[in-house]
C-alpha cells in the first residue's frame, strides 16, 4: 500500500511539473507585431517614434533627443558615407526611450498603463537584405523587407524601479530608408530617415491552399498504389 501511494505521489509531482513546464514554455511565446510602425530621423540627435501593436500589446512613444551611441554606416563596403552602387542595409539597433516628463501608455490584453522607459532596457533589432544605391541626386528612398527581434520591459510612472511585465516581440514588414548627401559633402550619402512598417505575415490564398491540399492527397493516393502492386505476387 506504501509503495502504491508513493508511486501515485511521484506521478503526480510529474504531472505537476509538466503542467507548469507547458505553462512557462506558452508564456515564453514572442509577442508579433502585426501593425504600425517605427521611425527614426538622423541628426546630431536622433529623433525616434514608434506605435506598433500586436496580440494584445500596443506600445507607443516618442523622444526628440534620443541618444545617437555609435555612428556607423550602413553600407556593405564604405566605412563611414555610402556611395553610390552601395549595399545599404535597414540593420539597426533602437532603443525605445521618450521626452523626460512625457509619459507614455503601454496596452496589453485591454490594461493599459502609464509608463517611463527612462531605464533604458527596451531594445528592438532589425535586419533585412541589402539593397543597392542607385547613381542619383538626393534625396533617395529606397525600401527593402526587414525582421524584428525585441524585448519590451515596461517599468510604471510611479515605480520606474519596478517591472510590470517584460515580453520578447518580432515581427517583420517593409523598411523605407532616405538617404540624403551631408552638408558640405557631395560625395557619398547618409540615411536620413528610416521607417519600419509593421505588416502581418503572409497567409496562403485560398486557391494555394486548395490546390497544397488536393497535391498531398495526389501524393497519399500514388502511394498506397504503389503499396497495394508491390504487396500483389
Amino acid at each position: 500500500m506504501v509503495s502504491i501511494r508513493a508511486n501515485l505521489i511521484s506521478a503526480c509531482g510529474v504531472v505537476f511539473l509538466l503542467v507548469l513546464s507547458i505553462q512557462q514554455t506558452a508564456n515564453a511565446e514572442p509577442v508579433t507585431i502585426t501593425t504600425g510602425s517605427v521611425s527614426v530621423t538622423s541628426n546630431i540627435r536622433d529623433i525616434i517614434s514608434f506605435n506598433f501593436s500586436g496580440n494584445g500589446l500596443a506600445v507607443n512613444g516618442m523622444d526628440n533627443h534620443a541618444a545617437n551611441p555609435q555612428y556607423m554606416s550602413p553600407c556593405l563596403q564604405s566605412a563611414s558615407l555610402c556611395q553610390p552602387g552601395d549595399l545599404i542595409f535597414p540593420t539597426a539597433l533602437r532603443q525605445l526611450s521618450s521626452e523626460p516628463g512625457s509619459p507614455t501608455t503601454v496596452t496589453f490584453n485591454g490594461r493599459s498603463v502609464r509608463v517611463t522607459w527612462a531605464a533604458n532596457d527596451s531594445f528592438l533589432q532589425f535586419t533585412g537584405p541589402g539593397v543597392v544605391i542607385p547613381f542619383s541626386t538626393d534625396p533617395i528612398t529606397l525600401t527593402t523587407p526587414f525582421d524584428m527581434a525585441g524585448t519590451i520591459n515596461v517599468h510604471p510612472l510611479d515605480d520606474p524601479g519596478s517591472v510590470i511585465f517584460s515580453t520578447e516581440i518580432r515581427g517583420s514588414g517593409i523598411a523605407t530608408l532616405t538617404l540624403r548627401r551631408p552638408a558640405g559633402n557631395p560625395v557619398g550619402f547618409v540615411i536620413d530617415t528610416a521607417r519600419y512598417d509593421f505588416s502581418p505575415a503572409a497567409v496562403p490564398e485560398p486557391a494555394t491552399v486548395i490546390l497544397l491540399t488536393t497535391g498531398l492527397a495526389g501524393i497519399v493516393v500514388r502511394s498506397r498504389h504503389r503499396a497495394r502492386r508491390s504487396k500483389q505476387p
